[in-house]
């Protein structure tokens, strides 16, 4: 290959890569993707000790906004859950459940207090700053073992 050659097979190849760049992001693969929540702490399956339970979260593509209030794109609060199956996810229905067992908060942890030993599950949830779920419905569990 001749140094023109290669020069214009750099540059085609430089074009394509950026080309796939842009419509990744297009196509909600890049940075303004779809909504995602994670539990980081505690993990799935490990041990605490009983009292005291803080739930950490990661979110992405959504941000704290109001806890009540109106609706905005991409915006909204968490609802943190402790041992609620099935957590609710009616669309347009508030997603609480009784007293005592769900927590709303514009933050990235909660803590549960007082947790009593033995086998509980975990669950957050992504929704409006009306309460409502997202459509469709964003929500992550664990199970963990209280000792």
């Amino acid at each position: 290959m001749n140094g023109i050659s290669k020069r214009w097979v750099v540059l085609i190849i430089g074009t394509v890569i950026s080309l796939m760049a842009i419509l990744a992001t297009a196509c909600g693969e890049g940075e303004e993707g779809k909504p995602s929540i994670e539990i980081t702490a505690p993990k799935e399956g490990s041990s605490v000790s009983a009292g005291d339970v803080k739930v950490s979260i990661k979110l992405s593509n959504f941000k704290f906004g109001q806890v009540g209030g109106p609706n905005y794109q991409g915006e909204g609060h968490v609802h943190f859950y402790l041992d609620v199956d099935p957590v609710p996810t009616t669309s347009g229905k508030p997603a609480v459940s009784a007293e005592g067992t769900y927590h709303a908060i514009a933050e990235s942890s909660y803590t549960w207090p007082n947790v009593k030993p033995g086998t509980h599950t975990l669950a957050v949830q992504l929704v409006n700053n009306d309460h409502t779920p997202l459509d469709p419905a964003i929500v992550t569990k664990v199970t963990i073992t209280v000792k």
